[in-house]
């Protein structure tokens, strides 16, 4: 919650409630009740990101106060990303991988712009998928996760679930995403998987997106479900 490591923010996104604990004796030290169902928090220079999928907006708050600062509409945002020395977001809706999209998000005024990505000139016939963002600690990169279901011939997508995901990077600049690198992580032996996370070092030098094969038992399972 702040450059000294004095406190940090705990969020029950079900209950919409915030808290500010101080650091190391752990102690609560503000608590607020906010209106909102939250999946995503991130820090910002303008403040606290909270991610409202349910009404589509990301709510702006003091991060020493709790207080909320303003509210901006994302059309069916699922998750709002940025980092602290910003002043953009970055969010993606809640589309399924052939059609969702990426927004940037200008905090300071508060506008929110659609960014056009090139798709299908990769192998394999494979676009690039945009899901859930995440930027460097030193704000000039933003990674996303896709699916690469070409590989299986799955189409549509198994349902929160992906298959062989897929690593973009994006270099962010002025508020300006440009397309850099896409990358292909494989799985052992092919099949549905659980994606849990892109994971960024605090120093920004290194990047974990953490995939996980799931149980055959579950595979078949799965794989039954999205062609009935």
């Amino acid at each position: 919650a702040d450059a000294e490591g004095s406190a940090f923010l705990a969020l029950s996104g079900d209950t919409g409630v915030l808290k500010r604990i101080s650091f190391p004796d752990c102690k609560v030290t503000i608590s607020k009740e906010l209106d909102g169902k939250f999946t995503w928090m991130a820090l910002s220079t303008e403040g606290l990101l909270l991610s409202d999928p349910g009404s589509e907006r990301i709510m702006l708050v003091d991060p020493d106060t709790l207080k909320v600062k303003t509210e901006i509409a994302v059309p069916k945002l699922k998750r709002a990303a940025s980092a602290p020395g910003l002043s953009w977001a970055v969010a993606c809706d809640q589309g399924p991988f052939q059609t969702q999209k990426l927004y940037v998000v200008d905090l300071v005024k508060k506008t929110t712009s659609l960014c056009a990505i090139p798709q299908g000139q990769w192998v394999r016939g494979n676009d690039i998928g945009v899901n859930n963002p995440a930027v460097t600690p030193d704000g000039a990169y933003v990674f996303t996760q896709g699916d690469n279901r070409a590989d299986y011939g799955i189409d549509p997508a198994p349902p929160l679930t992906d298959v062989n995901p897929g690593l973009v990077r994006f270099s962010f600049k002025d508020g300006k995403l440009r397309l850099e690198e896409r990358d292909i992580a494989h799985s052992t032996r092919r099949g549905i998987g659980i994606f849990a996370g892109i994971t960024i070092s605090p120093d920004s030098k290194l990047v974990c997106l953490t995939w996980m094969p799931a149980p055959r038992s579950e595979e078949r399972r799965v794989g039954k479900e999205c062609r009935s």
